[in-house]
C-alpha cells in the first residue's frame, strides 16, 4: 500500500487528534532543515524561536483554541519563505519545505479539510525526495519518510487511545537529524 493510499484510508477514520499528530511529526522531521537553512544563510534569521514554538504548540494543536489556531497559521503565512512567488533555491528550499508543511498542518487545524493533510504529507515526502538529490552519496531519505509515515499511519490507527507521542516525535527527531547530516555534507 502506497502512503497515498495508507494516508487516504486513515485520515477517513482518524480523528482531528490522531490526524493532527501524524502532521505533527511530518513537521518535525523537517525542522532541522529549517534550523540549517537559517545557520547557512542568516538573510531570513530572526524567526527560529517563532519556528520552534509553532512546532510546539502542533503538538498540543487539539488543545489550542479556535482562535489559537487560526493565529497560528497567520503567523505561518508571515514567514519571509512563503512571501515570495516563488519556492526558494539551495539550502533556503528546504526552510520552504518545513515552513509549508507546518502551514497545510496549521491549516487542517482551522479547517478541518484533511487534504491539507496529505499536502503536508505531500511536502515532507518531496523534501526527502530532494535531499536524496542533492545527497547522493547518502539517497535513503525518501524510503525512510516513506516508513515514518506508514510507521506513523500505523501506529495511530491501532493506538485504541494509547498513543506514545515521546516516541512517535523522538523517532521523527532521529530521522531528521540524519537529513541534516546529509545536508551538513553538501552545504559545509
Amino acid at each position: 500500500m502506497t502512503v497515498e493510499e495508507a494516508l487516504s484510508s486513515f485520515l477517513r477514520e482518524a480523528g482531528e487528534g490522531l490526524s493532527s499528530i501524524f502532521a505533527a511529526s511530518c513537521v518535525e522531521r523537517t525542522a532541522g532543515m529549517f534550523f540549517l537553512a537559517r545557520t547557512l544563510d542568516d538573510r531570513n534569521a530572526g524567526d527560529e524561536d517563532t519556528f520552534l514554538n509553532l512546532l510546539e504548540d502542533l503538538w498540543r494543536g487539539v488543545s489550542l483554541s479556535s482562535a489559537e489556531r487560526s493565529a497560528r497559521r497567520e503567523r505561518v503565512l508571515a514567514f519571509p519563505e512563503l512571501q515570495g512567488g516563488e519556492e526558494p533555491s539551495g539550502v533556503q528550499a528546504f526552510a520552504y519545505d518545513a515552513i509549508s508543511a507546518m502551514y497545510y498542518s496549521y491549516a487542517y487545524l482551522t479547517s478541518g479539510d484533511s487534504a491539507h493533510i496529505i499536502y503536508c504529507s505531500s511536502r515532507t515526502l518531496n523534501s526527502a525526495s530532494f535531499v536524496d538529490d542533492v545527497a547522493v552519496s547518502d539517497s535513503r531519505h525518501y524510503a525512510a519518510e516513506t516508513m515514518a509515515q506508514l510507521a506513523d499511519i500505523e501506529i495511530l490507527a491501532n493506538s485504541a487511545g494509547r498513543i506514545d507521542v515521546d516516541l512517535i516525535r523522538d523517532r521523527s527527531r532521529t530521522i531528521g537529524r540524519n537529513r541534516v547530516e546529509a545536508l551538513n555534507s553538501v552545504f559545509p
